[in-house]
């Protein structure tokens, strides 16, 4: 990420706003997103959050997003909190769904986001970059396993939302208003004040055998040399 926001290309932008310049970054963004097939989307988003560049992958090729369809933004929670980052500093939001246009994708589309601010040699900020990270490879990973155990696993969020579980219709409830009380906290509050004030754990009540462990994804060894002179790391707990 703070390879790509760097680009001579992308800072000679910010100041001329050279159309050629601009078609460079779009080549440049292109190559990377058809490389590295974990990302769905990568954007440059100006400081106003109107989205300059933006490439999104579909169907396993990645293509660029024509200037009529690329949109505003500036009140999306991960932009708000990536603007104000300093220079070098890295944001990543919680696992949820993508968002398009104010509606959730259909199909949906679990997304983490990857955002690092940009900045011109005088120390103005001139926008963001974001890679969008496919959720898909990380709870296909988690299904495959589900389905080599005997027993049904969940991957739950901190606030007792399932974000991966056998049943569908009760993931991403904090995306939904029609699923706001579909907590694990909800249908079993006896289970849930056990395994939310302990890291790890095993116990047994008449549900079952419940075998938990909190997941911390999000540690400074995950970006260990990548912090750049003035800037620091901005770490958000997905679970």
């Amino acid at each position: 990420l703070l390879s790509v926001s760097d680009k001579y290309a992308l800072h000679e932008y910010t100041e001329s706003k050279d159309p050629e310049v601009l078609s460079e970054i779009e080549q440049g963004y292109l190559s990377f997103c058809r490389h590295q097939k974990i990302y769905d989307q990568i954007r440059y988003v100006d400081e106003t959050g109107k989205e300059i560049v933006r490439i999104n992958h579909r169907k396993e090729e990645p293509y660029i997003v024509p200037k009529s369809r690329l949109q505003n933004k500036k009140d999306r929670y991960y932009f708000t909190e990536t603007i104000k980052l300093p220079k070098g500093s890295i944001y990543v939001s919680p696992f949820d769904l993508n968002v398009e246009n104010g509606q959730i994708e259909v199909p949906i589309k679990p997304t983490i986001r990857f955002g690092t601010p940009v900045y011109n040699n005088q120390g103005e900020i001139k926008g963001a970059v974001f890679l969008n990270y496919k959720g898909k490879v990380l709870l296909d990973r988690l299904s495959s396993a589900v389905l080599e155990g005997s027993c049904p696993s969940m991957l739950i969020d901190k606030q007792g939302y399932w974000l991966c579980s056998a049943n569908a219709e009760m993931n991403w409830g904090f995306m939904y208003e029609d699923r706001k009380n579909l907590r694990f906290g909800n249908k079993l509050p006896d289970e849930w004040k056990i395994i939310s004030k302990e890291k790890q754990g095993q116990f047994k009540t008449r549900e079952g055998l419940f075998t938990y462990r909190k997941v911390y994804p999000l540690t400074k060894s995950v970006f260990r040399g990548h912090v750049g002179r003035q800037g620091t790391h901005h770490f958000n707990e997905i679970f």
